[in-house]
Parts: C-alpha cells; structure tokens; sequence
C-alpha cells in the first residue's frame, strides 16, 4: 500500500492523512456496493472522492475510473455497474492491478492519493452455502441471525432461506407441515443475514421446528440468470416460545395515561397482514371505597396496544369510553388497585394463542386532567404592543402561577410543555389577535357542553367546523390583542369593561400609549423594576383567569343548581371565575384594589370536587 501527501499547505485541521487498508468483496455482481475502507475520507461539504483500477485482466489491460460515495471518515462506497461487471464477465479472468483513491480538497491547489493492490474477479451469481441459524429459541418478531457464505448484499438481488419440515405446537398440540417456507433475508455481509420471525414463517403459535435449511440466491439484474442454490441443512432445528409479558411502568397510573408494557413475542397491529397484539388483564379491581369487581373468564379486561416498541414493548392507554347505556367505563374511570394475572394474546389470520401470564398489581389513581398551555408564535408578537416583550416568560410563569392557584383544590394541572406521559390532556391555545373578528378576550369553541368531563381531551382553539355550523364563532383559544380593550384610552366606545387602572399600569409601556417598551436587561434590577413587575404580575393575572375560566367552560362549567344548560353563573358574583365576562371588571380579573383573589363558587366546586377530587 502507498500513501501520499497532500500538497504545501497541507489538509485541514482535523481531516487525517489518506489511507486504505481494505477494498472488496474480491467477487462482485451487477450492482454490488464495493467497499473502500481507510482513513481520511471526507464528505461533499470538503471534497470529492475518486477513485481508479489500473491493471490487467486476461492478459490485456484494464482501466476504469469512478466517483466513490463517502459514507463516514474511514468508508466510501461504489455502486458496481452493468458495463463493469459484464466486461469482467467477458474476459473470463481476474483483474490483477492496483486500486487508487484520490482525494480532492475544496481551495486546496494539489490532492491527496493512497493505493491498494487488489484481485477483482465478477460473476452473473453466487451458489450460496449454509451454516445455520445462530440460536435454539426464539420469539416471533425476533431477529434472527443466519450464518453462510456467498450471499447477495442489497443492490446485487434477495437471498431467500427455505424451510421445510414439520412445526410441532405445544397449545393446542398439533403438528403443521411446513412446505419450502421461502423467508427473504437481509444481509449485512456475504457471510452474515438475519431474518424477523414474523407470523407468516411459522404462526403465532409456540412450538418446535425440526426439518431442513436452503439457501437460493436469485439476482436482481438479468432475467435470465438462473437462481443458485446451496445444499441443503439436514436436522435442523429450533423453538418458539409463547409470547410473554414480563412487567408494567409505571404501577400508579391514571385515566389517559401511557403504560409501558415489556415482554416478548408481541406482533404489531396490521390490518393488511391481520395480525394484532391484546393485553388480557385477568383478576379483580378494588375500589378505593372497598368496592370489588371482578374480570376473569369472559369478562376479563381488553386493552388494544396504541404503539409498538418491536415484538418486546408496547403501550396502552388508559382510556374512559361510553357504553351503549350511556355509562362511562375503563381502567382508570375509578381509582383503586387491580391484582391479577397479564397475558399477551397474539393474532394472526383465524389463529390466536394466549401466552404466559405474569402475576401483576397496578394502583389506579384519581383522574388527573392536564392542561396544555399553548403558545403561539402570534401570542409572543402580541406583547410589542403592550411593550412587554422584553418580559413575556415572566408573564407566561405568572398565567401558570394563576391556572395553577385557581384549580388547586382539584386534580387539574397546567404545563407549558406537552405532557410525553399521558396521550389524554386538554388544550388551549394562546395567540395573538381574535381570527373570529370580534375582539374576545378568550373562547371555548368546543362542541357542546361536556357535563362530568367526559371528554378529556378537548382543545380550545383553530377553528371548530361543528361549532360555525351552529352558529357560534368558530375560533377558539385566549387571544393577548384583546385585552388591550380594557384601556380607556384604547378601547374607548368598543368597550364596556374598559378601565383607569389599566392605563395607570400599563401606559409606562405601551407604545401606543406613549410608554417607552421593556428593555433587555431591565428587569429585574432596572429603575423600572417595581413597575414592570407589576405590569407582569398584573398580565398574567387577567390572561391566566381568563385561561381559568374558559377551562372551566370544557370541564363541564357552570354547573348551576338545577340547571345544566346554563354555561355561565347568574348575575354579578363579586369575585367568581365563572361569571358571565361583563360581570368580571378589570380590578377583579386583575386582583388589584383590594380585589380577589377569583374564586369557584360553591356549586361549581361541588361538581369539580365530584369530577376532579384531589389526590
């Protein structure tokens, strides 16, 4: 091997000197990656690659240029085509001669080249040979590795591995003949495939393999090229084990959380293959309140997986669902603890089989409903106008700190990022200026009135078909414009709620208002600081009320006594969250001038108590 430098001013900082140490395969086909291994590569961003063959071929010269693939700093590759493979093929011999790479550096005037002597020989196919397969006792959906030589990596055609021979099922005992089961496999070299167990090879059902192996390795290019086969594998054999789970996380959940579940053997949902993966939870729930039910025999508990980690995870979500009477039910509608036995069932086609159970106990908790705060970029581009920008993370804490404060006493939670937990969970969008044209301070555009927060996930905000269709406004969310209205100065005629405070608070900021906008660095520390914090702490109280009460209205609220189609509280209530918007000035939203802080109203913490209770 010969290796050169670079010219006078030398390769970049960082990139090795050029090098190979190995080239091949030292047989390749029409379509073969032919590998250069070595050291100093470098991608399209730094250079360019060549590479060229120089040497003899049955006794007359041979010469062929090429570009080569960079792959990572010590591989590039080089798709063998037809021409090449072909003008071997014809020459019946093998090419004798030296393999030179040449390395062409960006604003670098001279490049760099290593060389390797190879032997290249090419064929029309290779006749395969077999090992075996390396392991006893598999799972369906395992890799499986297969172990022989000669067969055709990707680009040159498909290996497929036969089996034939008998499957003897352990449940319910019976014996498959199994007929040259051709299994495509995907080869990681010449020397090495592997193949996914998938219910298609042998079934779902465990058992023991025993027959015989083959080869057969069938090119993509040329039609006319006959498959080779290798010999055949006598007395193979190997095992299927039942399908298995081995544990939950995590043991306290909650309605519309995700529960991992680990074990082997699961096969994904595939309506097209008809194969599918249920978790059979067989045992009893206790309630909190001592109360027993009981899920065995036909009325054991069925949760469908919703997401797939391989044949060894899965996921489930605790979900509440309406039954034909009306009635809610599901694991997590009720807390308590369930102990029993888990079993994977696995289908496919008419064929079923319920693996082994694994003994479990899973505490359900208290429904926990999880509000997505949303931010939208508009919702950032709206505090320029209140000349806050400078400060808009310190509001949107303070929007939290009052959702937060107001729900306390129930299990409602508000986060700012969305939950990577649980797949159920509110949503409400805060943005810029109202989309529905009619300066609302904020609104809950889902569809109908949800009594006992039925649904769990509901999103406040876009735009609601159903809601336009009834002739309501279509877009929902709190939108940060609107609340300008609540200055005298700038709200005017427009609006009845507008305020004096607003523009005592506020006007120090307000462009508009003649107020000079928050600085980077001011706050906190600044002059300033005592009102910008106010100005934050004011804000975010206003939003984050309104972000309260619009919530309220998708839980279920108000819940007036004898009432259950009214979505507001009668009358002026001094101080409750739920009153009609006009009833709500802005010293209340706000809690300023003694006022505040916003409260529930009895019959409205009756009912979140009931829907919600802490815990």
């Amino acid at each position: 091997m010969i290796s050169a430098c670079g010219g006078e001013e030398g390769a970049p900082e960082g990139v090795a000197d050029l090098t190979l140490s190995w080239a091949g395969p030292a047989v390749v086909l029409d379509g073969t990656k032919f590998t250069v291994k070595g050291t100093g590569f470098v991608g399209p961003q730094v250079g360019e690659l060549s590479m060229s063959f120089d040497g003899t071929c049955g006794g007359a010269d041979l010469k062929h240029d090429a570009v080569l693939e960079y792959v990572d700093d010590g591989t590039a590759v080089w798709n063998v085509p037809p021409a090449f493979a072909q003008d071997l093929i014809a020459r019946n011999a093998p090419f004798l001669g030296v393999l030179e790479v040449t390395r062409s550096l960006f604003g670098y005037s001279s490049d760099d080249s290593a060389s390797l002597s190879i032997t290249l020989t090419a064929a029309m196919n290779l006749a395969p040979s077999l090992s075996g397969v390396e392991g006893t006792s598999f799972w369906v959906g395992d890799e499986v590795k297969v172990a022989g030589t000669d067969m055709l990596t990707p680009g040159e055609g498909q290996t497929l591995l036969f089996l034939s021979g008998k499957f003897k099922v352990d449940s319910p005992p019976m014996e498959k003949e199994i007929q040259s089961v051709a299994v495509p496999l995907d080869v990681e070299e010449r020397d090495l495939a592997v193949f996914v167990l998938s219910p298609t090879t042998l079934g779902v059902y465990p058992g023991t393999f025993t027959g015989t192996m083959r080869l057969e390795n069938h090119v993509s290019h040329g039609v006319a090229v006959a498959p080779l086969a290798s010999a055949e594998l006598q007395g193979a054999t190997f095992r299927v084990e039942p399908a298995a789970i081995y544990g939950f996380t995590p043991q306290v959940v909650r309605r519309g959380q995700k529960v991992n579940v680990s074990g082997r053997g699961f096969v994904p949902a595939d309506p097209v293959g008809e194969t599918a993966t249920l978790v059979v939870l067989d045992g009893s729930f206790k309630t909190e309140d001592g109360k027993e039910m009981a899920y065995t025999g036909k009325d054991t508990m069925l949760l469908f997986p919703e997401a797939f980690t391989g044949n060894t995870g899965l996921e489930v979500v605790l979900r509440v669902t309406v039954d034909v009477e009306g009635k809610l039910q599901g694991l997590g509608l009720i807390p308590g603890m369930f102990t029993g036995t888990a079993y994977a069932e696995v289908f496919s086609g008419g064929d079923s089989h319920v693996g082994d159970g694994f003994d479990f106990t899973i505490q359900v908790g208290k429904q926990l409903q999880i509000v997505y705060v949303k931010y939208l970029p508009s919702f950032d581009d709206a505090f320029h106008d209140f000349g806050l920008y400078e400060v808009r993370d310190a509001v949107k804490q303070r929007i939290l700190e009052r959702c937060n404060r107001d729900y306390a006493a129930f299990n409602v939670q508000f986060v700012d990022a969305r939950p990577e937990d649980f797949e159920e969970y509110s949503v409400i969008e805060l943005s810029g200026e109202d989309p529905n044209g009619a300066n609302l301070l904020g609104l809950d555009n889902t569809t109908g009135k949800d009594n006992q927060n039925i649904r769990f996930n509901d999103v406040i905000g876009g735009k609601n078909a159903e809601t336009e269709e009834r002739g309501y406004y279509a877009y929902g969310g709190v939108f940060l414009k609107s609340f300008l209205l609540f200055s005298q100065t700038l709200g005017g005629a427009q609006s009845t709620m507008a305020s004096p405070r607003f523009d005592e608070i506020f006007s120090a900021f307000v462009p508009e208002l003649g107020g000079e906008p928050v600085e980077a660095g001011e706050y906190p520390g600044g002059a300033r600081g005592a009102a910008i914090a106010e100005a934050v702490r004011v804000l975010g109280n206003v939003v984050g009320g309104t972000v309260a009460h619009e919530i309220g209205h998708s839980l279920g609220l108000s819940m007036v006594p004898g009432s259950e189609s009214e979505y507001h509280n009668i009358g002026d209530n001094p101080g409750w969250i739920m009153d009609a918007g006009n009833f709500r000035p802005f010293d209340e939203r706000c809690e300023i001038d003694g006022k505040g802080p916003e409260v529930f109203e009895p019959y409205n913490i009756e009912y979140l108590s009931k829907i919600l209770p802490k815990g």
